[in-house]
């Protein structure tokens, strides 16, 4: 019985050993370990490379564009809830929707945004971002509610001149406002 106990510590102390070794050489994706990797996006509307938590990939990709005229892409991200969004300058944008169950908000500038909180200007290689904090809730047999980090970055040298910006969001905060403010600082042209 001793010995079976000896073998379990010793095998439970190797696991713990090997984990904590991992996230301090960046193996393992846990944002402030060093856990971070880069994604790049290069297409007709926009081109970005940004630094995310490792193991985070792009996860969809959706191309709206309705009757009206209004084009919008969105790249959405594995984890923490990373979103970022570029939407046309066709697009009519209502700045007093409100930010609930599944609508996040359609921005092109802070003009656009109902009640930004707490803004911040971040530089980054792309261009200057604004950063903020929204509220935001989901209301079905429960009531949910986050404060999410959400970004304008204006893009310095836009791919398409109908995209001069772009959204990144941090849906239901997956990633707190230091996370987030550092994947922000992280953007660059690839």
């Amino acid at each position: 019985m001793r010995r079976r106990l000896l073998i379990l510590g010793v095998a439970v102390a190797t696991i713990v050993s090997v984990a904590v070794g991992a996230v301090a050489m960046g193996l393992v994706g846990f944002p402030g370990a060093g856990g971070w990797t880069r994604v790049t996006v290069e297409d007709d509307l926009v081109a970005f490379e940004m630094r995310v938590p490792s193991g985070t990939a792009i996860s969809s990709i959706g191309v709206a564009d309705d009757a009206e005229g209004c084009a919008m892409v969105t790249y959405r991200f594995n984890d923490y809830g990373l979103v970022v969004e570029a939407v046309s300058r066709s697009c009519e944008v209502r700045a007093d929707r409100a930010i609930i169950n599944g609508y996040h908000g359609i921005y092109r500038t802070v003009a656009d945004v109902p009640h930004p909180q707490d803004m911040a200007t971040v530089d980054t290689n792309l261009g200057s971002a604004e950063t903020f904090l929204q509220n935001y809730a989901e209301y079905t047999n429960l009531t949910s509610k986050w404060v999410e980090a959400v970004a304008i970055v204006s893009l310095a040298a836009p791919v398409n001149p109908d995209f001069p910006t772009l959204v990144v969001r941090s849906d239901k905060a997956g990633l707190d406002r230091d996370e987030f403010t550092e994947v922000i600082r992280q953007l660059r042209v690839p």
